[in-house]
């Protein structure tokens, strides 16, 4: 089975929010997921992580701390 990179398909973005950031950080982890970045603040007031799941594709969930 070839890995999405390998693949040289089209690239497409879903964004996911979550008011439970951590938590959510702690399934995917538990789930097999590589950690590319921890959850993590941002100077423009969202909060985000990132991981790579089993099958290679890269996966991000963010929660906004502050609007403006």
């Amino acid at each position: 089975m070839l890995r999405p990179a390998e693949l040289r398909g089209t690239y497409a973005r879903v964004l996911l929010s979550t008011p439970e950031l951590d938590a959510a950080f702690e399934r995917v982890v538990a789930g097999g997921a590589e950690v590319v970045q921890e959850p993590t603040e941002q100077p423009y007031g969202a909060r985000d992580l990132a991981v790579r799941d089993p099958a290679g594709n890269r996966r991000a969930r963010f929660a906004f701390s502050r609007w403006g």
